[in-house]
């Protein structure tokens, strides 16, 4: 079943009847949006030196840290055969340490290519380690529309997109219009 069609919210405020009531509108929103702009840049500025001021107090902290786990590090490497010889996880005053393997990865040089990788493992009889993938080409689709009009599950949609820049603010309004288009439409049309 096709998906309903959506529709835009309501908005809040009545719509301007003519195009002076438009500008009057447009005049007064560009206004409230500098003004909110302008506070969220002032907000901006405090966050910004309250992270500052936290990262100097912070960074000597976690170099500090760093060179701790470096040294920690170390030390359980130089004597893994003692602290993990009865299991795969050990404490260490208020530390538990577990040695872990990750899973396995297979990671193909960079010098080879990988069209060069297939044809080798092809050469060699490895068939079974070359992946044959089938997709679904949505270019060829929507270069031919008409081919998978009657086909279930296809839908070809648009969106349209309405920018709205006012004069004095940064950021734009946008908003979203979702279309459906080809036997989609049609069909919804019908319903």
């Amino acid at each position: 079943m096709a998906k309903p069609a959506t529709r835009t919210k309501a908005p809040a405020l009545p719509v301007p009847q003519t195009r002076a009531d438009a500008e009057a509108l447009a005049a007064n929103f560009a206004a409230v949006q500098r003004e909110a702009e302008l506070l969220a840049m002032c907000d901006e500025e405090e966050i910004a030196k309250i992270k500052e001021r936290g990262r100097l107090r912070i960074d000597p902290m976690v170099a500090r840290a760093n060179d701790m786990a470096a040294a920690l590090i170390a030390y359980v490497e130089s004597n893994r055969a003692d602290l993990f010889k009865d299991a795969r996880t050990t404490r260490l005053g208020c530390a538990e340490l577990t040695l872990r393997w990750s899973g396995p990865t297979v990671t193909v040089a960079r010098s080879v290519k990988e069209a060069q990788m297939v044809a080798t493992l092809k050469g060699l009889g490895l068939t079974g380690l070359v992946r044959i993938e089938e997709t679904v080409n949505k270019q060829a689709i929507l270069a031919n529309p008409d081919q998978v009009e009657s086909v279930a599950g296809i839908t070809i949609t648009q969106t349209e997109r309405l920018h709205v820049k006012l004069e004095g603010v940064t950021k734009p309004i946008q908003s979203e219009f979702q279309r459906v288009t080809g036997s989609a439409a049609r069909n919804q049309a019908e319903e």
